[in-house]
């Protein structure tokens, strides 16, 4: 299958504190743990949240998503917005819908749908502004957290206060950092516990419990704040551990799972959760439900999966597997692999692993002296989605020499039109090593060949800068004709130049070709416009 792995990555943190992005970013770790997990039985595409991906994106890019996104743009709700634009584009995806994840996002409102279906949760209320009346018959401690935050954020050892005058300076300190209100909590000094789910119901597996040890200095709050999950020369992290099995009375375990069963289901979590809860004098009360919970190597959830026997591969497969099947999907079939061999090169198609070797040829200033855009800088994230995700018909081929399996450029047929039977067409060699050795008479051939004998197409268009001499001759030599020009059309080192507009018809086949030249094989070691990336792929 086609599995796209959507994740949310932070440069600049416009709410909240600078260390907030370590919790942020942490994702990028489980992207590359679930390429892994995936292996070769699946094309995974790596995928960062953007506005870019989200122009490109549609329905047919992906068979399935892995959802890995935790937010957009440094906002915690973007997680269920991204998730909403997947339903919009009906794509299938992992995890939880938007719905699920922005009810439990609010711990106000999650907790009032828990106590609404008896399920037992700390006493709370909600505070919009540090003034606010209080209700009298709130018991202290308390502790103070932003109402719509998660992975601990805005929480550390002062939000646990004992009167009215601390919870009001800290909730004035909240909603000043955080812009949003804050929910006052009972404070339960107990154990604290992890229960990881997968599946949907009726076959939902509660993994083993997880317990959080706390080995604090006296005075400290028993509580995973944000140092104690993020920091790790921080007290907090150091004196707290992860211990799973939990040892429990039998009673007590039966009891913690039956409820963690039942917030999943009431709360409409899919795929796989994670609730987490205060065991105290009156017994389990619910702290959260974490729809779509971090799930990195080091995670209570995947430490949970290993104490249920996993590994973190099977983890990472049964989440797929839970999507897969919830959403009766039929794996498509992937990207069409191309392999055309000419003379000394062969023609394959583009893989990730070629992402890198690409960035460094259309980014150099050389290669892309020619380019349409001549100066832009191509990223990562833009590449994948031109040759991954984006939906098109484009032929693209990174060109290998044949004794060497040596990546020595880039081809691409681009822009087909089945009505009218035409396209563009694009290419270069990057390595200048290969340069003079007879590579541009092959990708020339090789052009024709395609573009007439496999694609059946009877018009075929390129252009090239006039100062790109031997790249014309190029084009000449394999049979295309000058049919136009564009008069001032590039601006290279300074100077205006114009465009010639160069193609070839099929009725040119017959003796139109002539054997190309050494000055077209040296030629072709520079970007035809055509030259060089597709339009696809330059800067839009």
């Amino acid at each position: 299958m086609k599995v796209g792995i959507l994740y949310n990555s932070v440069d600049v943190q416009d709410e909240g504190a600078e260390t907030d992005l370590i919790s942020d970013n942490e994702v990028l770790t489980t992207v590359g743990l679930v390429q892994e997990a995936l292996g070769p039985e699946h094309e995974s595409i790596p995928m960062r949240a953007s506005r870019s991906l989200f122009s490109v994106l549609e329905r047919g890019s992906l068979d399935i998503v892995f959802n890995l996104c935790e937010g957009f743009q440094g906002k915690a709700l973007g997680e269920a917005y991204a998730a909403g634009f997947l339903e919009m584009l009906d794509i299938p995806y992992t995890g939880s819908d938007p719905s699920t994840l922005s009810l439990c996002l609010d711990k106000g409102r999650c907790k009032d749908v828990l106590c609404g279906h008896g399920i037992p949760t700390p006493a709370h209320v909600i505070l919009h502004d540090a003034d606010q009346a209080l209700d009298r018959s709130i018991t202290y401690p308390v502790i103070v957290k932003p109402l719509r935050e998660d992975a601990s954020v805005g929480i550390d050892q002062g939000s646990v206060v004992n009167d009215e005058e601390a919870l009001r300076a800290r909730a004035a300190h909240i909603i000043g950092r955080h812009r949003q209100p804050v929910i006052v909590e009972e404070y339960i000094d107990g154990r604290e516990l992890n229960v990881a789910l997968i599946g949907n119901l009726p076959r939902v597996e509660v993994l083993s419990i997880s317990e959080i040890v706390f080995d604090l200095q006296e005075g400290r709050n028993r509580i995973v704040d944000y140092a104690a999950k993020w920091v790790p020369s921080s007290p907090e992290y150091q004196g707290t551990r992860g211990v799973c099995p939990a040892e429990l009375d039998p009673d007590i375990k039966s009891r913690v799972q039956e409820l963690a069963l039942k917030a999943f289901q009431v709360m409409g979590c899919r795929d796989y959760a994670r609730v987490d809860f205060r065991l105290g004098k009156d017994g389990p009360t619910v702290l959260e439900v974490n729809p779509n919970p971090g799930i990195n190597s080091d995670s209570g959830f995947a430490r949970s999966a290993s104490a249920h026997g996993m590994t973190h591969r099977e983890m990472y497969r049964m989440i797929l597997d839970a999507a897969v099947q919830r959403c009766g999907l039929m794996p498509m079939a992937v990207r069409e692999q191309h392999h055309h061999e000419m003379g000394g090169i062969i023609g394959r198609s583009v893989s990730l692993d070629d992402i890198p070797l690409l960035l460094r040829w259309f980014n150099d200033a050389e290669v892309s002296k020619y380019m349409q855009d001549p100066g832009s800088t191509q990223t990562q994230e833009h590449l994948i989605e031109s040759f991954f995700i984006k939906v098109h018909d484009d032929l693209d081929l990174i060109i290998e020499d044949k004794c060497t399996n040596t990546p020595v450029g880039f081809f691409s047929i681009y822009g087909i039109d089945a009505v009218s039977e035409s396209a563009e067409l694009s290419f270069l060699i990057g390595d200048d090593r290969f340069r003079g050795r007879g590579i541009g008479k092959d990708m020339a051939k090789l052009a024709v060949h395609l573009c007439f004998h496999v694609l059946g197409l009877n018009r075929v268009s390129a252009s090239v800068t006039v100062e790109n001499k031997a790249c014309i001759r190029a084009l000449e030599v394999a049979g295309f004709k000058n049919v136009g020009r564009l008069r001032q059309f590039q601006v290279v080192d300074g100077k205006r130049l114009d465009e010639l507009m160069m193609e070839m018809l099929r009725q040119d086949l017959d003796g139109g070709t002539r054997e190309p030249s050494a000055a077209a094989d040296d030629a072709l070691g520079i970007s035809s416009n055509a030259d060089g990336a597709k339009s696809h792929v330059r800067s839009q």
